[in-house]
């Protein structure tokens, strides 16, 4: 929460994430991800939490206060460990191992909606 709230405050550089960190979004990604853990829901909490905070601590690495950039580092390089990765290398090499599953995903789901004669617009 407190690494969304100053992401918010401090961002001035193109971020890819930048559309979501605005104040109007705390409800969404921020009380609605505390909401799923306090339900005991962490798997669905899971994807959002990594896409909210890893942004937000990379928002706060890049424009945020001197002061906090080596707790927030710090947290950053915690997460990563927690994910088992290594490198920024690692970090890309999933990323764009998860972008071709998603092609692949919406390229499927596009045939089914396609060849599927019921489904329509």
């Amino acid at each position: 929460m407190q690494a969304f709230d100053l992401a918010v405050k401090v961002r001035r550089s193109p971020h890819p994430f930048q559309h979501k960190l605005n104040p109007h979004q705390r409800g969404y990604f921020v009380d609605k991800c505390r909401s799923l853990l306090d339900a005991g829901l962490v798997e669905q909490a899971v994807g959002w939490m990594l896409a909210f905070y890893g942004s937000s601590i990379n928002v706060i690495l890049a424009d945020g206060p001197d002061e906090v950039k080596p707790k927030y580092a710090a947290r950053l390089k915690l997460l990563m460990e927690m994910l088992g990765i290594d490198s920024p290398g690692e970090l890309d090499e999933r990323y764009l191992r998860m972008k071709d599953l998603d092609e692949q995903f919406f390229k499927l789901a596009w045939e089914m909606i396609h060849g599927n004669p019921n489904i329509f617009d």
